[in-house]
């Protein structure tokens, strides 16, 4: 009962921090340990069964008693470690999440499943240089650093450096790495407010019976200087579509999106990314600063 209630409080807990963003795995790369975004074991389904058939309820660490605990930012219960050596992927160490009260205080901590209680789950893949994960075929990221980006999803989130790298049965075929960065700027809010403050509604007869345009932006190019270019528009007016971009609507649109500056900038895996600028606005008119 008392593993339940911890459960309940930790779930409650880490749903409040957005707690669908799931843990990382590790992996050792060149001697330093990297967040791997990935889960290569939940690519068997024999495989991870058989892990989560042997996850203990309690350990003994240092003569004390701990309880396994299960987040929802941890889904498949376990933390697999894993090494790159001779361009292979190896499976070195599987870990659990534990718990337990300390003068009234819960306290955290992990604990390292030995390694007979699973390596039979994986007779198929022993080599002499250990588990090798010959089931993996697909592309990997691991990253490091600071984040930056993160959303509440899985493994939606970028570090400052990572590495990506395919592999096939096992054997690293490539590996690049990159410097990821986000430079801060102009984003949807400062967009909106633009949009909200400016837009010349009484320029346009096609405007002059609705209260509400919705814009949906999309295809930014921006400069690596923060600088806007252009960018693809559709409007909605009343019942009416508008997606040629010579029209004054929408010319309209972008000379008040040409205003702003500087734009943030995402740079990922080599290339700029403004895909987090697409997005639809809806617009409101305001009447009383017509009447100014």
């Amino acid at each position: 009962m008392r593993k339940i209630i911890h459960t309940i409080i930790l779930l409650l807990v880490s749903l409040t921090a957005g707690a669908t963003g799931q843990e990382a795995e590790r992996i050792i790369i060149e001697g330093e340990e990297w967040d791997l975004l990935y889960c290569p074991i939940e690519l068997d389904t024999a495989l991870s069964n058989g892990i989560r058939r042997i996850l203990p309820d309690t350990v003994m660490i240092d003569g004390e008693k701990w309880e396994r605990i299960e987040w929802t930012s941890n889904w498949r219960r376990y933390i697999g470690e894993w090494e790159i050596t001779n361009e292979k992927l190896y499976l070195r160490n599987i870990y659990i999440e534990t718990i337990r009260i300390v003068n009234g205080k819960h306290k955290f901590g992990e604990a390292k499943l030995p390694y007979d209680s699973y390596k039979d789950i994986f007779a198929d893949y022993l080599t002499e240089d250990g588990i090798l994960a010959s089931w993996v075929s697909d592309t990997l990221r691991a990253g490091k650093g600071n984040l930056v980006d993160y959303f509440h999803a899985g493994f939606d989130r970028t570090y400052e450096e990572e590495y990506i790298f395919p592999v096939t049965n096992g054997v690293i075929t490539d590996k690049t790495l990159y410097n990821n960065f986000h430079r801060m700027g102009v984003g949807w809010r400062q967009i909106k407010e633009a949009l909200n403050r400016n837009f010349p509604w009484e320029r346009f007869r096609s405007c002059r019976k609705v209260d509400k345009i919705l814009i949906h932006t999309s295809d930014y190019a921006i400069d690596e200087n923060g600088r806007f270019i252009d960018c693809r528009v559709i409007l909605t007016i009343g019942n009416k579509e508008y997606k040629k971009q010579s029209s004054a609507e929408i010319k309209a649109i972008k000379e008040i999106l040409k205003s702003l500056y500087p734009w943030q900038l995402y740079y990922i895996h080599g290339k700029y990314d403004h895909s987090h600028l697409d997005n639809p606005y809806k617009i409101t008119r305001d009447y009383s600063s017509e009447e100014d």
